[in-house]
């Protein structure tokens, strides 16, 4: 099968790499198109499986076309090519930015979407599916099978991808924030110690509390395991619960109300 990703930045380019590295026997055959010559370049250089093509060419010649721009040319990408899409092909659209039903009504064939995020860089990571306008089962299953090898493909229903998106695909960079935050607050009260060496212990904190969850633990089981009933781990994760739900809420709020604004504007 030929599949054909537009734009690659970020997102695009570690869909396309993380294929070719954790798919041990790639069966399908990757074409890409990017206004910039020169990130097309260095990604065709990596994979040199990859075949290079534009836009309208790509989604003439392709069974699948993931569609991995940002939110503001979105709606244009899609008219651009949408005379090349004929009803047997799939549309892969991957941002939260676009309205699946406006999306619908500009070109004829099936209709996925996809969350991806970071984590896939590593084969790790959940990636978020909605059935679009046209969807079939079929599709999911095809979708759940090209990302398996990179992620765990979880089908959702659209009206809950913003909070789920928040924690698999925000949630990376929410936690380096706050990792980051950690760190520049707790360096204010120990000026002897370097940023970089409290960074490290961050680090070394993060990975091996990941590697806990990996063995078996749960988030309780490791908040109840450090703490002791009156000691000091306990202020801080009773701090925790008494200041973070409003700033989270306010979060989670903000990132709907900014959904909603990048939909509108489509």
């Amino acid at each position: 099968m030929k599949i054909g990703v537009i734009g690659v930045g970020e997102m695009g380019s570690m869909l396309v790499s993380s294929y070719y590295r954790f798919t041990k026997e790639p069966e399908h055959r990757l074409i890409a198109s990017d206004s910039n010559p020169a990130r097309l370049a260095g990604l065709s250089s990596a994979c040199p499986a990859l075949r290079i093509s534009d836009n309208v060419s790509l989604a003439s010649g392709s069974d699948v076309v993931f569609v991995c721009v940002p939110p503001g040319p979105y709606l244009d990408v899609a008219r651009e090519i949408a005379p090349a899409l004929t009803s047997e092909k799939l549309f892969v659209c991957i941002t939260s930015g676009v309205e699946l039903d406006v999306l619908g009504g500009i070109v004829p064939c099936r209709i996925v979407k996809l969350i991806p995020n970071v984590a896939h860089a590593v084969g790790r990571g959940v990636a978020l599916m909605t059935k679009g306008p046209r969807a079939s089962d079929a599709d999911i299953r095809f979708l759940t099978d090209f990302m398996r090898p990179m992620s765990r493909p979880l089908l959702i229903d659209e009206a809950e991808a913003r909070v789920a998106g928040n924690i698999t695909g925000c949630g990376p960079a929410i936690l380096a924030s706050f990792c980051n935050l950690f760190v520049d607050m707790s360096a204010r009260f120990a000026p002897s110690l370097e940023r970089a060496t409290l960074m490290e212990m961050m680090r070394e904190m993060f990975l091996a509390t990941a590697q806990l969850c990996e063995q078996g633990a749960t988030f309780d089981s490791i908040v109840a395991n450090v703490s002791t009933m009156g000691g000091i781990t306990e202020t801080a994760v009773q701090t925790l619960a008494e200041r973070l739900p409003d700033s989270l809420t306010v979060l989670i709020q903000r990132t709907m109300e900014r959904e909603r604004k990048l939909k509108s504007n489509g």
